[in-house]
């Protein structure tokens, strides 16, 4: 994974592929194969795909100029019901799921994480404030988040156990 520095370049790819197949409305079964295509070649996990993917989701789902709790949790249900073919097929166990709920915690804890941006350098740092005012705006929200991945069976009480006891393994360690 990226780790404390951000994202890797194999997550942010993963990502950008999302956000423009969303942008583009592109269909989910032809951004899936492009996914996988680019995982396979680039010898990478199930759990990279995902963290790219989280970023997507939460970058999609957060609007700086309205920038509610119901208004934000509604546009990420929106970005999980839309994804759930493609989150299905990177997360079909507990360890999947509990990577998936692991990216979104890191995604929101570490403001400058793996949130596409653009590739100029004015829209780096407006992208950069963005990036820290979503994990401002949306750690405190983390249980709401939990819950509607729970609620859509987007994560299985067995994926949530399995994040819970690899956070308290890391927090240990």
């Amino acid at each position: 994974g990226g780790g404390a520095g951000g994202a890797s370049a194999f997550e942010q790819a993963v990502a950008d592929i999302l956000v423009t197949g969303w942008a583009e409305k592109g269909p989910v079964s032809a951004l899936l194969m492009e996914v996988n295509c680019y995982k396979l070649a680039q010898n990478k996990s199930f759990e990279e795909c995902l963290s790219g993917a989280a970023s997507a989701m939460l970058s999609l789902s957060f609007d700086p100029e309205d920038a509610s709790p119901v208004k934000f949790l509604t546009r990420l249900k929106a970005q999980l019901l839309h994804w759930e073919p493609l989150l299905s097929k990177l997360a079909p166990a507990p360890k999947e799921e509990a990577a998936l709920v692991a990216a979104l915690a890191e995604a929101i804890a570490m403001p400058g994480n793996a949130m596409p941006g653009g590739p100029e350098g004015k829209a780096e740092g407006k992208a950069s404030k963005e990036k820290a005012d979503l994990a401002a705006f949306a750690a405190p929200h983390f249980a709401r988040i939990l819950k509607l991945l729970f609620d859509l069976e987007t994560c299985s009480e067995e994926g949530l156990l399995a994040w819970r006891a690899r956070a308290e393994a890391q927090a240990e360690a």
